[in-house]
């Protein structure tokens, strides 16, 4: 700005050059009103508005504390440019950003936190509004964090987050107080509710009211209710009222698969898919388990514990248990076992007790009827006599219209009482027993002679000798017209002089079978047991007890048929023992320690004619401390050794090592296979030519070349063998098989790999 000279300034009067000067400095400095340019800056102090417009329209002034740019007249305020920023105050930050035909851009201290583009708008950071109405499909994105929070407070409907809007079919999601998820059908979300999920995982489904949950998880028990919100169990069901239950079908409900109800009675019943075909009827006064019957063959209910069938009633109502096939209204079947391990392990096929402790007079029997009288028949019953459970077996038999009375007892200690309760020897009865020996005199038994057991004019037979025909028989307690026969025959020696019953040496039980030295049947007793099923049992202690004997000649001593047919033998052979059948036996050859084949039909040597095993019937293991014999007799012929390992070989310059993994090898005879897989394995502290050592087996006299695969520092083309010296347990690995110290040597790698198998002799 130029300067103007007062008179004050002066303190003179100016002259005329001096008004001059002021005159054009002054017309210099001035802007027209009808339009200049300025060359300085424009001030305007505090609160001074630079205004535009007819009416002040636009104003632009400061009030010492903050900027304005006013539109307080009538019209928009336009900003127009091609790129139009937003800066701090020190234009060290940009606020925002518009471009033209390009993105909005806004930023917080500097960074981009929202931009428009031609898509949409695309936010850096947290959105948070009041509301939010979105128009078509929606993704929401994140890497790690919360994808999208909703939260919603104040109001009586504060709990609803999320609207769906369906048309009229609305759908609200929120929470409870607890912070549960809630789904509705209705603003308040306490009262009308579809489903609720629980922070613990548990689960709720309500009714059509929407107050009370039918269907309920329990996630800590993993228990399903429905009906009710407390399941005792891993599926529990229960109804509202008397009836309702659990229907299983097929999307075709006219071919139900099972249904399973409870009825008015309470009674739940469980069925199949055919009409009237139930399987089990449980509850109110029946308990039932029927078989279907719309099958064209007999069914069988079956009963299973572990997987294993324990009982099973057949289509005619037979009760089966240990057997599948019942032929009795009750058959049941157990391995059989020794009668005196049945009586030391109460091993029984059936067992009937108390459910307390024995005390003296507690008794547990079985009725035997011919009629459908409740008390009518013969019992058997235990009656204990002790408490340490002595027990006594009592015989009863019911008279007309009386119960059972004790007919016979066989006590603690195994004496017999007729007539008493209190039997004091071996027999003890009471009442008449007569044994006589009469001539009968009817003419139809005039050529008998009879010996019995009479009592009460009942007699058993005891000796009977009838002539007939010319023929002349003598029977020793069978029965005839005249008397019942005797059920034990027993013979006894003495010693001659003495007075005595003697020792009892044979007997003939009821059951036909002949004992000598022995009154039991099994095969844990000595003695010799003719049974009348065709077993024969010869027991003894500390000594063979069957001993046969072919005096003269070699040939069978014992022969095994079957349905009369010889299907083998146990013979002799010189002094050898000879089994087997035909043409396939065994000679146990005692002078040269060896079990030989053996032709049993000819008594001769079986050579190269008997397999060992078959195809599909074959031996196990065989375990042999020698070696075996293939394809001939001679020494060539043996294979002496087979052996399976693993070893531990190491990578070696001659002076430092890297240990490889645990490796596998095959031994067969004189051969030695070896089998290396080593990785990417870092070899780089090897510094000279690479080998193998720690072979499991020296090799033979004679030095090898094996060929390997060697993958890394070797040429395609190039071959790669394990050189291996004489009676060594290492191999020097070379390109192209040569022994020669001038070969090319493989060295050490930072990566190296070994594929190989590879076979060496032994001696």
């Amino acid at each position: 700005m130029t300067t103007i000279v007062t008179r004050a300034g002066k303190g003179s009067a100016l002259t005329h050059n001096e008004l001059d000067t002021n005159f054009t400095n002054l017309n210099t400095d001035k802007v027209e009103a009808s339009g200049d340019s300025m060359t300085g800056d424009l001030s305007f102090g505090d609160n001074v508005k630079a205004k535009f417009g007819a009416g002040d329209d636009l104003q632009v002034y400061h009030t010492g504390s903050a900027s304005f740019v006013k539109d307080a007249g009538t019209g928009n305020l336009n900003i127009c440019g091609t790129d139009i920023n937003f800066l701090t105050g020190d234009e060290s930050e940009y606020l925002a950003t518009f471009a033209t035909n390009g993105g909005c851009l806004l930023r917080y201290d500097n960074a981009l936190k929202l931009a428009t583009s031609a898509t949409g708008v695309d936010v850096t950071g947290t959105v948070t509004a009041d509301g939010l109405t979105v128009d078509g499909a929606t993704t929401l994105n994140s890497a790690d964090a919360e994808t999208l929070t909703l939260k919603r407070s104040g109001g009586s409907d504060s709990n609803v987050v999320i609207v769906f809007d369906q048309a009229t079919n609305d759908c609200y999601f929120g929470a409870d107080s607890n912070n549960n998820i809630v789904i509705g059908r209705a603003l308040n979300l306490s009262v009308d509710k579809i489903a609720r999920f629980y922070n613990n995982g548990d689960v709720q489904f309500f009714e059509d009211t929407g107050t009370t949950a039918k269907f309920f998880w329990n996630a800590s028990t993993e228990r399903l209710g429905i009906g009710t919100t407390v399941p005792s169990d891993i599926l529990n069901i229960k109804t509202a009222g008397t009836s309702g239950g659990l229907l299983i079908e097929t999307a075709n409900t006219s071919t139900v698969k099972g249904v399973a109800t409870l009825d008015t009675n309470y009674r739940f019943t469980i069925k199949s898919a055919y009409t009237n075909e139930s399987f089990a009827l449980l509850g109110g006064s029946d308990y039932k388990l029927i078989t279907a019957t719309g099958y064209s063959t007999p069914n069988t209910l079956i009963f299973h514990t572990s997987n294993t069938e324990r009982m099973r009633i057949d289509s005619s109502g037979r009760v089966g248990i240990g057997t599948a096939i019942p032929l009795t209204k009750l058959d049941v079947e157990q391995t059989y076992d020794t009668v005196s391990n049945i009586l030391a392990n109460g091993t029984y096929a059936a067992k009937f007790t108390s459910s307390s402790a024995g005390d003296t007079g507690r008794a547990q029997g079985i009725l035997l009827s011919g009629t459908d009288a409740v008390i009518r028949g013969a019992a058997i019953i235990a009656e204990a006599q002790f408490s340490n459970n002595a027990h006594d077996m009592i015989f009863a038999t019911s008279s007309a219209s009386s119960a059972p009375s004790e007919r016979m007892r066989i006590d603690s200690s195994g004496k017999v009482g007729i007539g008493t309760t209190s039997p004091s020897q071996p027999l003890d009865v009471v009442g008449n027993a007569i044994v006589t020996s009469d001539n009968k005199t009817a003419s139809t038994n005039k050529n008998s002679r009879y010996m019995g057991y009479n009592y009460n004019n009942n007699e058993t037979t005891m000796l009977y000798l009838a002539s007939s025909s010319g023929a002349n028989s003598l029977f020793v307690g069978g029965g005839t017209s005249l008397g019942e026969p005797t059920t034990t025959i027993i013979f006894n020696t003495g010693t001659a002089g003495t007075k005595n019953a003697g020792t009892e040496r044979v007997r003939i039980d009821s059951s036909g079978n002949l004992l000598v030295g022995t009154t039991d049947t099994t095969s844990s007793v000595a003695g010799v047991k003719a049974l009348s099923t065709g077993l024969l049992r010869a027991v003894r202690a500390s000594g063979a007890p069957f001993t046969p004997s072919r005096l003269t000649d070699d040939g069978d001593i014992i022969a095994c048929q079957k349905d009369g047919t010889t299907v083998g033998s146990i013979g002799t052979f010189s002094t050898d023992l000879t089994v087997g059948t035909t043409t396939t036996g065994l000679r146990f050859y005692d002078a040269g320690t060896t079990i030989a084949p053996h032709a049993i039909n000819t008594n001769t040597a079986a050579d190269a004619s008997i397999n060992l095993g078959g195809s599909t019937t074959r031996f196990k293991n065989l375990y042999l401390s020698g070696g075996v014999y293939l394809g001939g007799t001679g020494a060539a012929n043996l294979l002496d050794d087979y052996e399976e390992g693993t070893f531990t070989p190491d990578i070696s310059d001659g002076t430092n090592t890297v240990t490889l993994s645990s490796q596998r090898y095959t031994k067969i005879g004189r051969i030695v296979t070896c089998t290396i897989s080593v990785f990417n394995l870092n070899t780089s502290s090897l510094s000279g030519p690479l080998k193998i050592t720690g072979l499991p087996f020296s090799t033979q006299a004679v030095g090898q070349a094996v060929p390997l695969h060697y993958r890394d520092g070797v040429s395609e083309g190039d071959s790669v063998y394990g050189y291996m010296g004489a009676a060594a347990t290492e191999m020097i690995l070379r390109i192209n098989k040569s022994p020669a110290a001038s070969a090319t040597n493989i060295s050490a790698t930072a990566a190296t790999t070994i594929f190989a198998t590879f076979t060496y002799m032994v001696d």
